[in-house]
């Protein structure tokens, strides 16, 4: 299993946040179908999808919740995830439709980007792929809300949210209402999964202990971890990294 993130040329990176592929063949060695799971996302995704029953476009939406689907082998998914501030006229997804779901693509986005019984992720067809989204992002008005952007970009290094919101002109309601509307999450939600996806970059990478990167990433202990992961995943940690590792991982 093969699981990159990559990012695009320079003209999309205004709209892309970056590529991702999930490539899963055949393999003695695996009991299929595989559960495959994922954290809560704060992103999201335009998924292009092979599997042996099902070949198409598929939107991917933010979560709140561990995202769970069984993999069989000979799979591959494509996502172009996208900067979250963005606001585009005509819509590509309705926001409030994709919390916490899947759905399929809009007429719009099929009529630009296609996937087929054949599709493989090459030289040659991310540079179509990519072509492909540069004529659908010209056919919409793209907008970025730059006090969500503002947002977004604080709480991805870490700030916390009572200091970002010290730095912001309006009143709390006014920020949260307009945050939820253009994200689909609430703040809290995505500082934490945003959180939890630097902690395990940081904890594959194993440049440090894991109790130091725990508390970089402001744990009281091992054990506030390792409950508050369960509580949401609930699965272990320690099971979790195991399946990790499992998984031949390369990130931006």
């Amino acid at each position: 299993m093969l699981y990159k993130e990559f990012l695009p040329k320079k003209q999309l990176q205004e709209i892309v946040e970056n590529y991702w592929v999930f490539e899963v063949l055949n393999n003695k060695e695996i009991i299929f179908p595989i559960e495959h799971e994922t954290f809560p996302e704060s992103y999201t995704s335009i998924v292009l999808i092979r599997q042996p029953y099902y070949t198409g476009i598929r939107i991917l939406g933010p979560r709140t919740k561990k995202f769970t689907r069984l993999i069989l082998p000979n799979s591959i998914y494509f996502g172009v995830r996208l900067h979250p501030w963005l606001i585009m006229q005509p819509n590509l997804f309705n926001t409030d439709d994709i919390i916490n779901k899947t759905i399929e693509a809009s007429d719009l986005i099929s009529e630009h980007l296609k996937v087929d019984n054949d599709f493989k992720l090459n030289t040659s067809s991310l540079n179509s792929i990519e072509n492909d989204l540069a004529l659908l992002f010209n056919t919409i008005e793209i907008q970025k809300d730059d006090l969500v952007k503002f947002i977004c970009c604080e709480l991805s290094e870490g700030k916390p949210i009572h200091s970002i919101i010290q730095q912001v002109p309006y009143s709390v309601r006014v920020i949260q209402k307009r945050f939820k509307a253009i994200i689909g999450i609430n703040m809290r939600q995505f500082a934490y999964n945003i959180k939890q996806r630097n902690l395990w970059i940081d904890l594959l990478k194993n440049e440090s202990t894991k109790f130091d990167i725990i508390l970089k990433h402001n744990y009281y202990d091992q054990s506030h971890f390792i409950n508050e992961f369960k509580r949401k995943m609930k699965r272990s940690s320690k099971d979790y990294e195991t399946y990790l590792n499992s998984i031949k991982i390369s990130l931006v």
